[in-house]
């Protein structure tokens, strides 16, 4: 709100949780947690637990309508009792997948909205005796640099930040050759990268 103020022309890598007239990039989250769930359904998971930040984040809230999108597609009912949200971190995913594990009727798998979430469930599974990977699949979301060297490597989704890049200073460059035009933005697809904590089936 300052720099359009101040009349400084920019652009972002993110949308704002309100409309707001000024060139942005950002990354189909609600794609990304659909792919997870089409990866996980095509396992043969059916009891899919979601953990999500708290409502009223646009990266959060596209990434909640992904999943419940995804197990639309797939023919699943989301369960309310398998659905968390919670602030991110670590301890977060902890609780929150202990709580669901315990459960009467436990997820055989989990989509987490960012992979410090995925971390905590994943721990909380070795705590009740669980194997992630072979006992209980988990996807994370940003594939992090330790998502490849945790054991086994969570499954997580990658956003192309190459491309965001790229598109930024595309966006920037018309911005300042047509300041009279209407903002463009652009929204990009990540991709699902697969590791071992999917591999195995649900049972």
């Amino acid at each position: 709100e300052m720099l359009s103020e101040l009349g400084v022309p920019f652009a972002t890598f993110g949308r704002a949780d309100h409309e707001s007239p000024f060139p942005w990039v950002d990354v189909d989250g609600a794609s990304g947690t659909a792919q997870a769930v089409e990866h996980l359904a095509g396992r043969g998971h059916q009891r899919i637990g979601l953990v999500a930040w708290p409502p009223g984040s646009e990266s959060g809230d596209t990434r909640v309508k992904g999943f419940v999108d995804g197990m639309a597609a797939a023919g699943l009912a989301v369960d309310p009792a398998l659905v968390v949200r919670t602030e991110n971190g670590f301890e977060s995913g902890r609780v929150a997948g202990k709580a669901m594990l315990n459960g009467d009727n436990p997820p055989t798998a989990f989509v987490t909205v960012q992979d410090e979430l995925g971390f905590g469930v994943m721990t909380a599974a070795t705590e009740l005796g669980l194997r992630p990977g072979r006992d209980l699949a988990v996807t994370g979301f940003d594939d992090t640099a330790a998502a490849a060297f945790m054991w086994p490597g969570l499954t997580s989704v990658r956003q192309p930040l190459d491309e965001v890049a790229r598109v930024l200073v595309d966006l920037m460059v018309h911005r300042l050759a047509n300041p009279t035009d209407p903002p463009r933005t652009r929204l990009l697809r990540p991709h699902l990268v697969v590791r071992g904590s999917t591999l195995g089936s649900a049972r």
